[in-house]
């Protein structure tokens, strides 16, 4: 990203100078020890299984690129992603997403459910 100031323009101007790149991985300390990150232990294997079983068998289309920078694009949804790679929560732990500006935290995961 290039930032320019322009004769007549009451602020600077940013431009994009090179391509964005998408990659989807899994959320890798979550996927090292689940539990450890608040997965109840009965849960560990499933969990296990279907991120192997999404990651497997993903193959980014440009819809998808798309969707996952409108989503990141999203202030809201942004701060809930950065959550969620570090930690399975509960609905209490997102609600305390208020203080960093996720005002509809039921929004956010409507919103976000589109994706994955």
């Amino acid at each position: 990203m290039k930032q320019v100031s322009v004769k007549g323009m009451p602020s600077e101007l940013n431009f994009l100078s090179g391509d964005l790149i998408i990659l989807r991985v899994p959320p890798l300390k979550l996927f090292k020890n689940p539990e450890e990150c608040g997965l109840p232990s009965q849960l560990t294997k499933i969990y296990l299984n279907e991120v192997k079983k999404f990651f497997e068998q993903y193959s980014p289309t440009e819809f998808d690129n798309i969707k996952i920078i409108n989503i990141l694009a999203n202030p809201e949804v942004y701060q809930t992603f950065q959550l969620l790679r570090s930690a399975i929560v509960t609905k209490d732990d997102l609600e305390k997403l208020k203080r960093k500006g996720v005002q509809d935290v039921s929004n956010v995961q409507n919103y976000s459910g589109t994706v994955i």
